[in-house]
């Protein structure tokens, strides 16, 4: 059998039945398996957004229209500042942490009954702090709140550092709201450096990944309401970025993931890829939907 990868979210109810899940269909085929994003956290990063209207300084604004061709992406909700980011307390925990956590020890647990292979690794999946802050804060507050949130993700990461094994831990960092960016489907600040400012923030987020720790990105074109925010032309963005990434990332990227839509079976989709330059990184295509 074909390595398999899965991307996070899993339509399950718990971490041990997505674990139970995986390996009865797909044991011996994956390097690395994730929780599944179950509870709050299964519509990708929208609960960050109702954790933060909580917080002192942080409030509900107006939603605010995008230029996405797909109309189910229209409108995003708006969070404003209503005091500077440097008098804003974030919370202690913004729930990745010690969910991942918990899920590890149900890992270990099955792991134990022989259930997870010896060699799979623990995946904590992440959206990076950019994709938050671009989607559910207003614009003129972007630049200010970035390097807070971002501070306080890390701090969740290291959390987990602390607790869970390096030789047993993979993190994927969830990059979607990037390549909206990318394809002008998202309205941004950063003019035609928009993938220079994107390769810098990822290069800093992945210094931050432990020597040990398993490092890979899900390049994705959104699954809101089951569909992208664009039907991608071909895989030439994705394998731009995908070569930058590899260029200027310091710690060794594990594997990256592509998508392919369900229609998509032909030659001209796949051809960008003979530009890809990723030398040993492993190469997952989602053509499983």
């Amino acid at each position: 059998m074909a390595n398999t990868h899965l991307v996070g979210s899993v339509s399950l109810n718990s971490s041990e039945e997505v674990f139970r899940t995986a390996m009865k269909y797909l044991k011996g085929s994956m390097r690395r398996i994730p929780d599944g994003e179950t509870g709050e956290r299964w519509n990708w990063f929208q609960f960050q957004a109702e954790l933060m209207a909580e917080v002192d300084g942080i409030e509900w604004g107006e939603p605010r229209a995008h230029p996405s061709p797909n109309p189910t992406y229209e409108v995003y909700p708006q969070l404003i500042l209503t005091r500077p980011a440097t008098e804003i307390d974030l919370p202690e925990e913004l729930r990745y942490a010690q969910p991942a956590i918990e899920s590890y020890q149900n890992f270990c647990m099955l792991r134990k009954e022989g259930v997870i292979d010896e060699n799979v690794r623990f995946q904590m999946c992440l959206p990076t702090p950019l994709a938050f802050v671009s989607a559910f804060l207003a614009p003129e507050f972007h630049e200010e709140f970035e390097a807070l949130y971002e501070k306080a993700l890390l701090n969740e990461l290291q959390k987990v550092f602390a607790v869970v094994p390096h030789a047993d831990l993979a993190v994927q960092w969830d990059v979607c709201v990037e390549i909206m960016m990318l394809e002008g489907a998202l309205l941004h600040n950063f003019g035609d450096k928009a993938l220079d400012e994107i390769c810098n923030r990822i290069v800093r987020l992945g210094s931050q990944v432990s020597d040990a720790v398993e490092l890979g990105f899900h390049l994705c074109y959104g699954d809101y309401k089951s569909e992208h925010f664009k039907q991608p032309e071909d895989l030439g963005l994705l394998v731009n970025v995908a070569n930058r990434f590899k260029q200027e990332v310091s710690h060794p990227i594990a594997w990256f993931h592509m998508p392919v839509p369900i229609d998509r079976s032909d030659d001209d989709y796949f051809a960008p890829l003979t530009a890809l330059r990723i030398d040993e990184t492993e190469l997952y295509l989602g053509v499983v939907h």
